[in-house]
Formats: C-alpha cells, sequence, structure tokens
C-alpha cells in the first residue's frame, strides 16, 4: 500500500479504495517481469485503465524495510557485498 501512497494525489485517487486496489492487483497477472514499479504500474493499469509514469513514483519517503536490498555474490555463492543502491554496487562490481 505505501508504494500506491507513494504517488501524487491526481493519480492516486483512482486506486481508491488502496486496500481494495491492491488486492485486486495480486489477483491479476501473477507471471509479470520487470522492476517493481513496471509490474504495480502495470496492474493498476489493467485494474483501472490508468497508466502511471515511471517518474510518477516517489520512493524517497518509504522507510527502508518497504525498499529492494540487493545482494552481490561470487560463483560459489559468498555474500560480498548488499546494500539498497543497485547502481552503486553495479559500479563497483562492473569490469
Amino acid at each position: 500500500m505505501p508504494w500506491i501512497k507513494s504517488l501524487p494525489k491526481q493519480i492516486r485517487k483512482h486506486f481508491v479504495p488502496v486496500p481494495q486496489t491492491v488486492k485486486q492487483c495480486l489477483e491479476i497477472e501473477p507471471d509479470f517481469k520487470g522492476t517493481l514499479q513496471e509490474w504495480l504500474g502495470n496492474r493498476l493499469r489493467k485494474l483501472t485503465g490508468e497508466a502511471i509514469p515511471l517518474n510518477a513514483w516517489n520512493l524517497d519517503g518509504l522507510t527502508d524495510h518497504l525498499k529492494m536490498n540487493f545482494r552481490v555474490v561470487d560463483d560459489h555463492d559468498k555474500l560480498l557485498d548488499y546494500g539498497r543502491d543497485l547502481k552503486k554496487l553495479q559500479l563497483k562490481y562492473t569490469h
């Protein structure tokens, strides 16, 4: 629910009541691949017809436990690093 509540009001109003919308979203298209924003945006669009631009999501206000945590492991599944900043991890570990 916090993800939908992070949307600007002019977009968010299409998904009220939020708990019911979330429940309906979880009942459709379970095999979609993509980022979490794409996944949820696609489900909301299919449910309501309202398209959500990717830049509409304001995730800065979300608490850390609601954000993705990425792990970097080697070929032997040994943990090398972890963090919430994917771009920083990619820069550090791609050659």
